[in-house]
């Protein structure tokens, strides 16, 4: 009923005397879940049929026509690693890496269970790149030098089958003279009336469309030296780029509302530490500092208590911690 199909696949060892490498993929496809047999179908010649449902009497909704398993959608995944090191020297290595996941899913949801091709499909990706230095410098010294790249996105959407082919709606138009009465692929919203006994069960299309896409730039350094018996060193740098492009959308079919969470932002976060680890035969003392430095691009309105306010841009931020322990 599940319909599981899981397959599992990793490799690792020398490559060509010169690297090592690990590897490992995995794909799994299910059904999310099944609800109980439903046997009890609509009956046109009977269209007043009942059954005890839910502690209380209930009509047969008229898109029950088949006796099956209800679904609960299904459940997809595609996951990959890849690692590769090579031994620069015997004070030097390079190490560089690569992992993703994809990710389709459909969830059950009570309101569609008799119109599940109308229901949302989710698109996750996520995709995380690296490549690390470590150079040991001396005896008591070493740098850890690294970049990355980290992206994700989610998708939401809806498709409609028509004539065997699967089609992707779209958001229509604000203004529904702007709309291209050729296209059959705008999200809709059902025009039946309102119906006291079936309420509860939703036609029409899942109106929740996205496309959001955020991906990190990572550049960092760690610099660890052993300076004297009992002082050990530490500083390190952290920069990160963020490029955030999001676009979320509900209520859009002809003459929807439109609700949007539309932006592209591009926040900025570093951050520089210093720390001496000082041992003693009686005392550890660990004294630091770290300053941290936001530019997060946002804005807010200057007066939050009036509505008119301007907005105004928000300013950098710097930070300055001083600990020790």
């Amino acid at each position: 009923l599940w319909d599981l199909q899981n397959f599992v696949a990793s490799a690792g060892g020398p490559l060509f005397g010169i690297a090592s490498f690990f590897a490992t993929f995995r794909l799994q496809e299910s059904a999310d879940a099944v609800w109980e047999f439903d046997n009890i179908t609509y009956d046109p010649e009977n269209p007043d049929k009942t059954y005890e449902g839910y502690g209380k009497p209930r009509f047969v909704h008229p898109f029950d026509t088949e006796s099956s398993w209800q679904p609960w959608g299904f459940n997809n995944i595609k996951d990959m690693l890849l690692k590769l090191t090579v031994p620069l020297s015997s004070r030097l290595k390079f190490t560089v890496s690569g992992s993703g996941m994809f990710w389709h899913t459909k969830h059950y949801n009570f309101w569609w269970q008799y119109n599940t091709n109308s229901r949302n499909e989710n698109f996750h990706k996520t995709i995380n790149l690296s490549a690390i230095l470590n150079h040991t410098l001396s005896q008591n010294t070493f740098y850890t030098l690294g970049i990355s790249q980290y992206s994700k996105s989610r998708e939401q959407r809806v498709f409609r089958f028509i004539d065997g082919e699967k089609i992707e709606l779209i958001p229509a138009p604000l203004d529904p003279a702007d709309a291209d009465s050729s296209l059959i692929d705008y999200y809709y919203r059902s025009s039946e009336p309102s119906d006291p006994y079936f309420s509860e069960f939703n036609t029409g299309n899942d109106e929740y469309w996205t496309d959001e896409f955020q991906t990190t730039y990572n550049l960092r350094f760690d610099l660890t030296s052993q300076l004297s018996f009992r002082h050990l060193l530490k500083t390190g740098i952290d920069i990160r780029y963020f490029d955030l492009d999001v676009n979320e959308q509900s209520q859009v079919h002809l003459g929807g509302a439109h609700y949007t969470n539309i932006y592209k932002k591009n926040p900025i976060q570093a951050s520089l530490y210093l720390q001496d680890k000082m041992e003693y035969d009686y005392l550890i003392l660990n004294v630091g500092m770290r300053i941290d430095y936001e530019k997060s691009e946002g804005s807010f309105w200057e007066e939050p208590t009036e509505w008119k306010s301007e907005e105004k841009e928000a300013d950098p931020y710097w930070r300055r911690v001083r600990r020790h322990w």
